[in-house]
């Protein structure tokens, strides 16, 4: 297979984990939604609910997971920690927010909603950065 895609594959650390499952909800599960909300567009509150509810769901538990008291880590790990925490409470009130908004959204709403993808697509960037210094097996 000389042109395939390479595999990636999970990571062994539960930091890098966390954000492998992460980037997989984002871009695999939310990407119908973020590309409709990118077009200038709300997706219909009754086709994306459960996918919203599901996400919400996922978002706690991977906080959770990575929380202080169920994972020890060193100095470095413990900022990175935080930043990914921050990132994934982030998007669960985009998700929140989204979910509230419903069929009726305002122009002002969808340029928010637009600002707010941007900002988590950059937050991931400069985890990116973190990651790095970390030596993480995931970036």
């Amino acid at each position: 297979m000389i042109f395939g895609r390479k595999k990636t594959e999970k990571p062994k650390t539960a930091l890098g984990l966390a954000l492998y499952e992460y980037d997989n909800m984002f871009s695999r599960e939310l990407r119908g939604v973020t590309g409709t909300i990118k077009k200038n567009k709300i997706p219909s509150s009754r086709k994306i609910s459960a996918l919203i509810s599901r996400s919400i769901s996922k978002t706690g538990r991977l906080s959770e997971d990575i929380s202080r008291t169920n994972l020890k880590t060193d100095y470095r790990s413990d900022k990175t920690r935080e930043s990914i925490i921050a990132m994934i409470s982030n998007l669960r009130q985009f998700l929140e927010e989204l979910e509230k908004t419903g069929d009726s959204p305002d122009a002002t709403s969808v340029e928010n909603f637009q600002e707010k993808i941007k900002t988590l697509e950059e937050e991931r960037k400069l985890l990116k950065k973190k990651m790095k210094d970390i030596e993480s097996d995931y970036l």
